[in-house]
């Protein structure tokens, strides 16, 4: 486990391809699944008087754009440990910026 920790540190290429194949898993799942959103009228309503912070901590980060779902622009901090350039290389194919 530590040999692919250090690989995925030292190797943007890795943590991307890593990242595109779990971005890939997330939208199959998304598209195959059935899911309940709840407080998305509040969410929208937070947005209309400007820009808003939502918190995730692990998985849940990894899967926050892809809840987004289009209503406005994301932007979300990014850990420089491996588990973090994994999320980000992940969440870039959701459309996010640093």
């Amino acid at each position: 486990m530590r040999k692919i920790r250090s690989k995925i540190e030292n190797s943007r290429a890795l943590a991307k391809l890593l990242g595109g194949m779990l971005a890939g898993y997330l939208k199959i799942c998304f598209a195959t699944g059935r899911w309940t959103y709840h407080g998305d009228e509040d969410l929208d309503l937070a947005l209309e008087d400007g820009p808003v912070v939502v918190i995730c901590w692990h998985c849940r980060l990894v899967m926050a754009p892809a809840n987004w779902r289009g209503r406005s622009s994301v932007a979300i901090p990014r850990d420089p440990s491996p588990a973090g350039k994994l999320s980000a290389a992940t969440q870039e194919f959701f459309g996010t910026s640093p």
